[in-house]
């Protein structure tokens, strides 16, 4: 669904984001930006690249709040994509486990798609570290990217 969800004051958002970025690792091996929807209108774009190329972080806040204020996902285009990517998943055309997703699949939609955070084992194996924007936006901010 977009950004919006994780943005309560832009204090509080600046903030977060300064200290993520203080204790993330710069690395270039990863991808600094990841398609995460079917569209490629939204992305993630990991923080750990970001660092190691000294781009501006207050510029990248400005880039997650308009997304977070201009995303505008409705529920049904999200359960499409949902259902397409279990689908993936089960028909191996993507490296999701079919066993969990279909878990996670069952859960979130017993409880009406809410945001869903990363589980304690996989933040301590990888280490998430990104903003969720739309990627339009990002590329005007960035345009040298």
């Amino acid at each position: 669904m977009g950004p919006g969800h994780l943005i309560t004051d832009i204090d509080s958002t600046k903030k977060y984001l300064h200290t993520e970025l203080k204790k993330t690792k710069p690395d270039n091996s990863i991808s600094l930006e990841e398609k995460i929807s079917p569209d490629n209108k939204i992305v993630r774009i990991n923080l750990a690249p970001f660092k190691s190329r000294g781009l501006d972080i207050d510029k990248l806040l400005d880039v997650f709040v308009n997304s977070a204020n201009t995303c505008d996902r409705d529920i049904d285009s999200f359960i499409k994509d949902w259902n397409d990517l279990v689908k993936m998943s089960l028909n191996a055309e993507i490296n999701l486990s079919p066993e969990n997703m279909l878990e996670l699949d069952k859960i979130v939609l017993e409880h009406g798609y809410p945001p869903v955070h990363h589980s304690d084992e996989y933040s301590q194996k990888n280490k998430p570290a990104y903003r969720v924007v739309l990627r339009d936006i990002f590329l005007k901010s960035f345009p040298a990217l």
